[in-house]
């Protein structure tokens, strides 16, 4: 069974700090290890963006993967929802009919995600996708990957 990938890209594939997609090779090295995750892009580059731009920062064999982005949900109003990012990947899911699919968000930012969220890989906004939180990340695509056969 295929695995989605939630991906934010400012403070995790670059630290708030360091040059842009410093950490992309690293990120896509891990990709390549498991060819069974798609990426759906949860940044908020999504809204500021055009798609293609977005897909040229990646490895051309790696573009294909990237199923999509999350839909903007708005967290404005009275009745603001919490935790607007969990709810994006969510409606993603559902809408494209991937509802019952195993997901996981590499995230910088945990107050967008409900408290101990079993999806979440947190990164720290300042170093990005270090090699600490690569190894969590393998690692949690490792459990994923197990359950899925």
């Amino acid at each position: 069974m295929k695995v989605i990938l939630a991906l934010d890209f400012d403070g995790v594939l670059h630290s708030v700090q360091g040059p842009a997609f410093e950490h992309l090779a690293r990120f896509e090295s891990i990709l390549r290890q498991f060819p069974e995750i798609d990426i759906v892009v949860s940044s908020s580059w999504r809204e500021a963006y055009e798609w293609d731009h977005i897909l040229n920062y990646f490895s051309e064999d790696l573009r294909p993967r990237i199923i999509g982005a999350t839909p903007v949900l708005s967290a404005e109003g009275p009745q603001h929802p919490t935790h607007i990012r969990h709810l994006e990947i969510r409606k993603f899911l559902e809408d494209s009919g991937r509802g019952l699919h195993q997901w996981i968000a590499l995230d910088d930012d945990a107050s967008l995600f409900p408290p101990l969220c079993q999806e979440l890989v947190l990164c720290d906004a300042q170093r990005g996708l270090d090699a600490a939180t690569a190894r969590l990340l393998r690692k949690k695509l490792w459990q994923l990957q197990k359950v899925g056969t």
